[in-house]
This record gives structure tokens, C-alpha cells and sequence, in this order.
């Protein structure tokens, strides 16, 4: 019995075998005979022969000329056609049959093609192809598929000439297959079937799961959506529909970018995962791991919709591995799912596991380590089984949530009661307690009603002091603004500095009433004379010092002495000790001392002025034996310019003088000591410093009111440094302009912030 099935078996394949011989009889060397109505037909090598196009462009009238008809040749086995390089194939179909019948002509994919159909007139009839051609320029509506239908006579040949080439950096592959046309819309019809109970299913979920989301607000819904959403699109793309309906004429969008939609939909499928999972909560170092991944997933993609354009070739070889890393990735993210335990989990699993064998079987068959048909379907039926299984699972989570909320209902209204019973409790506690304390109360009544004229009584008292304190206060603050009459007028160097010079300003604003800088303006004869050789050292900042000729011996017998009459402008900027009154009577005593030392001491070297002042300062607020010395003083700039030559001479105790030259800023270095009592006994020392001015130089003397002035966005203090550079910033404005300027920064700064000191700034072009 067995060896009879044997038999049978043996004479089935050799029939078989009879009957594939008896197909191929229908070809010859060149060209398709067609001698049955078969559905499907895959045209081979030797059946096509192809004419590469070389420097010249050729139109149909003439290809077929005998010339060129001669270039024809069957292509070897295997070959590959170059990218960027226009092709021709001849097509030579001849029918045997009795009747007349339609095919459909299918090319493969490529980007760009022409299709010249013979007519009974002679001429051609031509078709665009490809999928760099808008839907609306095809004559067979179809989004994936090269197609273009052929009719054939009976007993008729047929010559098809077809232009092609790939307008990226991929070779083309003109698979030519013919389908007779009721084999076609059954294949089409099918598809169609299929595709839109798979499409119906997903945006049946899509739309269910988007009303959970408008509903819960939970963002899980809402990247289930997208990733669903992005899936759709993938698979509309795929089967020719995206382009067909959507986007038909935009087919390099369509070839290219629509296809990265189902990389856009693992990115979503991570983030649903995390939200669905709560694993930023459950497991933090987890949800860590799935961002990082991602992140990297999203910068991938990116790298290749890049690659995509520029070479496509390298683009589809890496694709294929892309899609590995990510089927092994899903692979990971299961194995770290199932730790998790809970229900939500194992349905989480469950759904990925589907997925991962659809789209293995799929991504197996694209590395060709099997030949099965239809791939796709596959992948397709793991997605659809995906959904189910995720759609169960966010029903139950919903389910869940129903009944969390039910709970937290009932444990609430469980709650209320308690709080009322307990209301009730202390409600009735409260009415006793005010009882007793109304009684209490009508009893402080009284207390308080005794105690009430007590307190009018003394608010009358009050009152009449308060009227005294008034008065007294009106009468001080006269005082104190006569006074400041009285500072105003002896500070009468205001106008006289600022049109003494070539131009200067100068920028004073106590702190209360009166203030405790001051600024003090003169113009002396002085006789100068030279009894020893005039030493001066240049510093760095390009002015000099008499540090060096103070330490000089003595000139020898015979020396030469010269003296010559010079008219000398003195500028002095200083900040006393406190501000307000105390400050105020220090300003009076600056003023009164430096009027003797200068103009009637006829002391003109600033160095000098300084010492005799210190001097003088220390003298005055000598107090009794047996009293502590007074530690007021003053911080101060002496300026003594002597026009003849333009020379200026520069003393600073505590505060150093600014100018700006060749748009730089410079300091000139004040000494550490102040001007009088220090409470030590080191040697005071004044050094003299001497410039030689130059054209658009302009000098800054100013006390510490400006650098110490709170305010600003961080209620910060206004400091040294940015005080040097908003001079540098202003010096190129005339002496006017910078004081307003001035004026604007310092009230910009301090803004609703008290004012910290006085400020004094005297700006100076010699």
C-alpha cells in the first residue's frame, strides 16, 4: 500500500513537471507568447531586452528606429541597474489566443517612468509611471504598484517600449509581471477587504481610546492614539492608499518621509508604555532606562530621514537593522515589563508579545532568511492583536479607575458622616462654652468700658503731645533746610566749575537735607621753583609720581634754581565723615581749612594741601584730656591743574581719581589713609601723582556714594567695577549729556530702594 502511494506521488510530480514544461513552451529567445489565460506571468531575462541611454536623449520616433533597435541586448543574469541612469526596455508581447483580453502590466518600483503603447494608427501612446509621479498623472490610480493596463488582440503582437530610472541613490529593479485583469482587481479587491476591516479596526480603537482621554484626561490614552494614529498612516502608506487618496501629489513625501511613521509610532508605543505602567513611580531607574532609549530611538531616526535623502541605498541596507534594534529593544522592555507583576503588566506583555511575532516573521523575510509570502499580513495580524489586547487592557484600567473612584466615594461619604456626627459634637460643646463665656463677657464689658475712658483720656494726652512733637519737628526740618541754604551757598564752585573748564559737570545728590560730600573750586597764582632736579618716573597708566624725587638726596652746591609765576585751577571732591547734619558740619570745616590752607597759605601742591589738612582736621577735633579723640574725617580727591602746560597735579587720601584716554579707563591710585584721626600711629603718606594732559581726556573724581548705592534686579550693590565701566561707556558724550546720563542710571538702579549716602561726581575735560 505504501509503495503505491509512492507510485501515485512519483506520477504526480512528474505531471507536474509536464505541465511547467508545457508553460514554458510559451517563451521563446525573445519576447512573451501567450498561448493560455493564465492570471499570472513573471517575465524573465531573455524574455526583455534594455538599452542604456548614454550622453544623448532619446524621444520614442527614435527608439524604434533600426539604428537604435539594433543597441538592444538581454541583460545578464543578476544585473543591476545603475541609479540616476535613464534605461529603455522592449516589451514584445504576442497573443495566440482567440479572443480579445486585458492585462495589466506591472514594472516593479521605480521612481520615474514612461510607458509608449503601439496604436493602430502608428504612433505612441504614453503613460507616466513611478513613484515620483503625482496619482493624479497615472492613468491606473494606485499608490505602490507600477501598473498600466494592455489590451491584446487575438493573434496579435504587441511591441512596449518603457523608459525608466531611479531618481535616488538606489538601483532600480524592473520586475515586469503581467496579470490578467480580473486576477489583478481580485488581488485588489481583496486587499481593499483586508485593509479596511485592519484600518476600520484601528480607528475604531483610535477614537475610542481618544474619548477615554477627553474624558480621563490621562495622557496614556492620549500617546495610544498617536501611536496608533502613526500606524494607520504607516500601513496606508504601505499598501498604496496614503498616497492614492491623501497625498497622491505629493510622491516624494510619500516615498520617503511617510514610511518613518511607524518609527514615530515606536516612540509613542514608549511613552504609552511608561504612562500605562506608571513606571516613573513604580520603578524610577526603569522609566530612566526607557527615556535614554527613546532619546536615542528619536535622534536615530532623525539621523536616517537624513541618510534617506542624501543615499537611499545605504539607507534601505541600515533600515533593516534599524527595525532589528528595535524588535530586540521590545524584546528588552518585555523582559523588563514582566518584573513588574501586576495585571496591567501581563497585558502590557501579552500585546507586545503579538506584535514581536508578527513583525519577526515580517523582518526575518526582509533579510531574506526565508521566502514567504506576504510578509506583511503577518506583522499586520500582530498589530491587530496588539490593539485587542491593549484596548482589553485600558478597559480594565478604566474599570480599575471606576472602581478606585467608587471607593474613594464611599470613603468619603464615610468621612462626611463622621464629620457631621462630630460637627454636631462640637457644636454643642461651643453652645455651652458661649454661655459661659457671654456671661464672662458682660462682665469684661464693664471692666473694658472703665478702661475705655481711661484710654480717651490719655488720647487727648496723646494727642496734644503729638501736636508738640509736630511743631518741634517743622521747626528742626526749617532748620535743617535753612542750612542747607547756607551749605548751597558755600559751595558756590558749582557754575564756577562747570564753566571754568573746557567742559565738566558736576552730579550732587545728598542723602537727606544736607549732605556730607562736598566739592570745593579755586584759582591761585603760585610761584614755582625748581631747587632740585625735577625727577618723575612714569608709571604704566602714563602718568607720573614724586615717589622717586622724595627719596632723591639733596642737590650739591652750584645747582641751578629757576622759579616762574603759573595760574593754577584747584578741584577737590570729598566725602566726610557721615552724612546728614554730622556730615554737614564736617563739610563746614573742610571748607573753612582748605580756604586757609590754599588761599590764604597759598599751599598749592596737592600733596601738600593734604598733609596740611589732615593736619588741621586732627587739630580741630582734638577734644579735652581724658576724652576719646573723635574719629571724624573725610575721603578726598585734590586736582590742581596748571593750564600753561596742561599738567595735572593728583593727590588721593582713600578714593582714587578716573580718566579715560584712548577709550581705556584708568585709575589713579589713592593712599590707604584718610584725612584726619585714624586711631593709629603709622606715618600718614600723601603721594603726589602728575599727568600731562591729553586732548579728549576726561577725569573723574567722585566718593564712594555711587559704588555703594543698593538696587538693581538683585538688590545688589552698584560697585566699583561697573561704576568704571559705565564712565567708559559715557566719556565720548559731552560733559551735559553725561551728567543726565548719570542721572538716569542712578535712578534707574536704586529704583524704590532708600538712598544709601551722598553722592558726588565731578566730571572734568581740561
Amino acid at each position: 500500500m505504501r509503495l503505491s502511494y509512492l507510485f501515485i506521488a512519483f506520477f504526480f510530480c512528474l505531471g507536474h513537471l509536464a505541465c511547467y514544461s508545457q508553460t514554458s513552451k510559451q517563451t521563446d529567445s525573445y519576447g512573451f507568447n501567450l498561448h493560455s489565460i493564465e492570471t499570472k506571468f513573471e517575465l524573465e531575462n531573455h524574455q526583455l531586452q534594455f538599452y542604456e541611454e548614454e550622453g544623448k536623449v532619446y524621444d520614442i520616433s527614435e527608439i524604434s528606429t533600426k539604428d537604435v533597435q539594433a543597441k538592444f541586448s538581454h541583460p545578464e543574469k543578476n544585473a543591476i541597474f545603475k541609479p540616476f541612469k535613464p534605461y529603455w526596455l522592449r516589451i514584445r508581447l504576442k497573443s495566440h489566443l482567440d479572443e480579445e483580453s486585458d492585462w495589466v502590466l506591472s514594472l516593479g518600483k521605480i521612481t520615474n517612468v514612461q510607458v509608449f503603447i503601439p496604436l493602430d494608427s502608428g504612433k505612441f501612446k504614453r503613460e507616466e509611471l513611478g513613484q515620483f509621479v503625482a496619482t493624479s498623472e497615472k492613468s491606473v490610480k494606485n499608490g505602490r504598484y507600477n501598473v498600466i493596463k494592455v489590451f491584446l488582440n487575438p493573434q496579435a503582437e504587441k511591441v512596449i517600449y518603457v523608459r525608466f530610472e531611479n531618481q535616488i541613490n538606489y538601483p532600480p529593479n524592473p520586475k515586469v509581471k503581467l496579470l490578467h485583469e480580473s486576477e489583478w482587481q481580485e488581488t485588489i479587491n481583496v486587499n481593499n477587504f483586508l485593509q479596511g476591516f485592519f484600518q476600520g479596526l484601528l480607528w475604531m480603537m483610535l477614537m475610542y481610546n481618544l474619548l477615554l482621554f477627553l474624558t480621563l484626561g490621562d495622557k496614556a490614552y492620549a500617546y495610544y492614539v498617536f501611536y496608533i494614529l502613526a500606524t494607520s498612516i504607516y500601513f496606508l502608506e504601505f499598501h498604496g492608499y496614503w498616497s492614492e487618496f491623501v497625498m497622491g501629489e505629493f510622491p516624494q513625501i510619500n516615498y520617503i518621509i511617510v514610511p518613518f511613521s511607524i518609527h514615530v509610532a515606536f516612540v509613542f508605543y514608549m511613552y504609552f508604555l511608561r504612562h500605562f505602567l506608571n513606571t516613573h513611580e513604580i520603578l524610577p531607574s526603569g522609566d530612566l532606562f526607557l527615556r535614554i532609549i527613546t532619546y536615542i530611538f528619536i535622534l536615530a531616526t532623525s539621523a536616517l530621514l537624513g541618510l534617506a535623502y542624501y543615499n537611499y541605498e545605504q539607507y534601505m541596507f541600515i533600515e533593516k537593522y534599524f527595525n532589528l534594534a528595535m524588535e530586540c529593544t521590545l524584546l528588552l522592555v518585555l523582559l523588563l515589563v514582566v518584573t513588574f507583576g501586576d495585571v496591567s503588566a501581563r497585558y502590557f506583555a501579552l500585546g507586545t508579545m503579538c506584535m514581536l511575532a508578527g513583525g519577526g516573521i515580517m523582518l526575518l523575510g526582509a533579510l531574506n532568511y526565508y521566502d514567504l509570502p506576504f510578509k506583511i499580513y503577518y506583522f499586520q495580524g500582530g498589530i491587530v492583536l496588539q490593539v485587542l489586547v491593549f484596548s482589553v487592557a485600558l478597559s480594565e484600567r478604566f474599570k480599575q479607575s471606576e472602581e478606585d473612584k467608587q471607593r474613594m466615594q464611599e470613603k468619603l461619604i464615610t468621612q462626611l458622616k463622621e464629620n457631621h456626627a462630630l460637627y454636631n459634637k462640637v457644636q454643642h460643646e461651643l453652645e455651652n462654652k458661649v454661655s459661659a463665656r457671654t456671661m464672662e463677657i458682660e462682665n469684661q464689658k464693664i471692666i473694658l468700658q472703665e478702661k475705655s475712658n481711661e484710654i480717651s483720656m490719655q488720647h487727648a494726652e496723646i494727642s496734644e503731645k503729638q501736636h508738640l512733637l509736630i511743631h518741634k519737628n517743622k521747626h528742626i526740618t526749617d532748620s535743617i533746610t535753612y542750612a542747607s541754604r547756607i551749605q548751597t551757598a558755600m559751595l558756590n564752585a558749582y557754575n564756577q566749575i562747570e564753566t571754568s573748564f573746557k567742559d565738566a559737570f558736576i552730579f550732587f545728590k545728598p542723602k537727606d537735607i544736607v549732605s556730607g560730600d562736598f566739592y570745593w573750586y579755586a584759582e591761585v597764582t603760585s610761584l614755582v621753583r625748581q631747587e632740585r632736579p625735577a625727577v618723575q618716573v612714569q608709571n604704566r597708566l602714563g602718568y607720573h609720581s614724586n615717589r622717586v624725587a622724595r627719596d632723591l638726596p639733596a642737590p650739591q652746591s652750584g645747582a641751578q634754581t629757576t622759579s616762574t609765576v603759573s595760574k593754577l585751577k584747584i578741584v577737590i571732591a570729598a566725602d566726610c565723615t557721615g552724612h546728614g547734619v554730622p556730615g554737614a558740619f564736617m563739610t563746614v570745616l573742610g571748607n573753612a581749612i582748605l580756604n586757609e590752607v590754599v588761599n590764604e597759605n597759598r599751599i598749592t601742591e596737592p600733596d601738600e594741601i593734604l598733609y596740611e589738612l589732615d593736619k588741621k582736621v586732627i587739630a580741630m577735633l582734638k577734644t579735652n584730656s581724658g576724652q576719646k579723640q573723635l574719629q571724624d574725617g573725610m575721603d578726598i580727591i585734590v586736582m590742581v591743574h596748571e593750564a600753561e602746560i596742561n599738567k595735572l597735579s593728583v593727590s588721593c587720601a582713600k578714593n582714587p581719581l578716573y580718566y579715560v584716554r584712548d577709550f581705556e579707563i584708568h585709575e589713579i591710585p589713592a593712599s590707604k589713609s584718610a584725612i584726619g584721626y585714624s586711631g593709629k600711629d603709622t606715618e600718614k603718606n600723601f603721594e603726589k601723582h602728575v599727568i600731562m594732559v591729553q586732548d579728549y581726556d576726561v577725569f573723574y573724581a567722585t566718593s564712594d556714594g555711587l559704588q555703594d548705592q543698593f538696587g538693581g534686579p538683585e538688590d545688589r550693590k552698584f560697585m566699583k567695577k561697573r561704576m568704571r565701566e559705565y564712565f567708559l561707556k559715557i566719556s565720548h558724550l559731552p560733559m551735559l549729556a553725561q551728567k543726565e546720563k548719570l542721572n538716569e542710571e542712578f535712578t534707574t538702579w536704586k529704583g524704590d530702594n532708600p538712598q544709601t549716602d551722598d553722592v558726588v561726581v565731578v566730571g572734568i575735560k581740561f
